[in-house]
């Protein structure tokens, strides 16, 4: 049983998945070789690390094409992604302390990369980031796109790591404004924050727009949704003497605290989920026929991750996975010594989610042995059922 519904969940985990990112487009544009403008939808990878290719599709319904940065100069993903292929020079050296060199000055070569366009305006900030280092990159009312000069060094008089900071001395030469003065400069670090605010005051300053492109945050990082929910248990023990149980339902009432892991729409999350449930049942020795019934009340803890998969704007599945913490309270099984012991055991469910509000849950709960306190005892108390949920919060 337990093994059929791990296979279940893992082939609606790998069809979600690939389901999901057939649907990662979003409307966008390229421009060609040829300055031509090409609009459609590009998928939306949420790029860690500059691309040097798009997944591009003319329609939603037509079939995507794979686009090499030899083919365009420019794309553009909703409001939150731009890129420019420019001809740059650029020092690749890199940024942790571990792997610097000796050598403070920057060693430049020319490259095609791909930049992404951070603040448009007067003055213009671009990045470019790998596995190794992270580079910016400026202009000035468009004109040839300049790197802010930057580079981790080992300094052998001084025993020590230093940071070679040419870009405050070009950025003092480049953008000269009233408001800003060499006390900004000199405490301006090479990052995209500070960049960002810097190059936004320059060009507010300047008397120039200013355009911010970035990603923009998720409002709905913390929701409470409660829950109700009714599944089929399976309860037997072995003290010596085989005792089993029909299967019969089991209620729970919950509250489910969600964190959102992700920048924008949901994709992981964390899970807190306080529980209360309640079980009661009669069943019989197998030898003797004996009767003896359990009734069973618990408060569980949960913790747990969800990843969702994205249908459409309102829709989603969702595949989530907990470890819960059972405490018994009133508990007692009739004609026995034995006393429920607290309880660890893992869950796992797949369910939907409509317009981030509303779901419903097929849950299945592996065993939690009630008496794990006795070496010699063997118990299985398992469920899979169905958990509904409602946001208030």
């Amino acid at each position: 049983m337990k093994t059929k519904l791990v296979l279940i969940a893992l082939t609606i985990f790998c069809f979600a998945n690939l389901y999901s990112q057939k649907n990662g487009f979003e409307k966008g544009y390229f421009i060609d070789n040829n300055n031509s403008k090409v609009e459609g939808f590009i998928k939306n990878e949420e790029w860690s690390y500059n691309p040097t290719e798009i997944l591009f599709k003319a329609d939603e319904n037509s079939k995507s094409q794979l686009i090499s940065i030899t083919d365009f100069k420019e794309f553009v993903v909703g409001e939150e992604y731009k890129f420019k292929k420019a001809s740059v020079k650029i020092d690749k050296s890199h940024d942790s302390f571990e792997q610097a060199t000796g050598v403070k000055s920057l060693s430049f070569v020319d490259d095609f990369l791909l930049l992404r366009i951070r603040i448009e305006g007067k003055a213009t900030l671009y990045s470019y980031r790998s596995e190794t280092y992270t580079r910016f990159f400026f202009s000035l009312n468009q004109s040839e796109i300049t790197p802010l000069s930057y580079k981790v060094y080992y300094d052998d008089q001084e025993k020590g790591y230093r940071k070679n900071e040419t870009y405050k001395q070009e950025l003092l030469n480049n953008l000269k404004c009233d408001d800003i003065t060499q006390n900004d400069v000199d405490r301006l670090e090479y990052n995209i924050s500070k960049l960002s605010d810097f190059f936004s005051k320059y060009n507010l300053c300047s008397g120039s727009t200013n355009n911010e492109i970035k990603i923009k945050k998720n409002v709905n990082t913390f929701e409470i949704y409660v829950k109700a929910g009714v599944g089929i248990t399976s309860f037997s023990y072995d003290d010596g003497s085989n005792i089993e149980f029909d299967d019969k339902a089991k209620f729970k009432l919950a509250v489910e605290a969600e964190i959102n892991l992700s920048n924008k729409a949901k994709n992981w999350s964390f899970l807190i989920e306080p529980a209360y449930q309640s079980y009661t049942n009669t069943g019989q020795y197998q030898t003797s026929g004996t009767k003896i019934s359990v009734d069973y009340k618990s408060i569980d803890f949960s913790l747990g991750l969800r990843k969702y998969f994205s249908l459409s704007t309102k829709s989603s599945l969702f595949l989530n996975g907990y470890m819960t913490y059972g405490i018994s309270t009133k508990s007692e099984i009739s004609s026995s010594f034995l006393n429920i012991s607290k309880t660890i055991n893992p869950s796992l469910g797949f369910g939907y989610s409509y317009n981030q509000k509303y779901n419903i849950e097929l849950r299945y709960e592996f065993s939690r042995n009630l008496f794990r306190r006795y070496a010699t005892i063997d118990s299985n108390f398992s469920t899979v059922g169905v958990v509904i949920g409602y946001k208030f919060l």
